[in-house]
């Protein structure tokens, strides 16, 4: 019988998300990256999410600023 140790472990997650991933449509694919991607920016703090944000869609926090500005007016 085969086991995960730590000599095959990262192969064994490797293989095994490979396997899983490929049997998913594109749309089932573009839904579980989006949920893992919420649930990992919702763990960040509000300052870890804008530094990144900053880092990587710089815009986005002035559109949004914006946005709510001319809902105001």
């Amino acid at each position: 019988m085969y086991k995960v140790d730590n000599y095959n472990r990262s192969v064994v997650i490797a293989r095994y998300v490979d396997d899983i991933v490929n049997g998913l449509h594109f749309l089932e694919s573009k839904e579980l990256l989006t949920q893992h991607l919420l649930d990992q920016k919702h763990q960040l703090t509000n300052e870890e999410l804008e530094r990144e944000i900053m880092r990587h869609d710089s815009n986005l926090l002035i559109d949004l600023y914006i946005s709510e500005i001319l809902q105001e007016v």
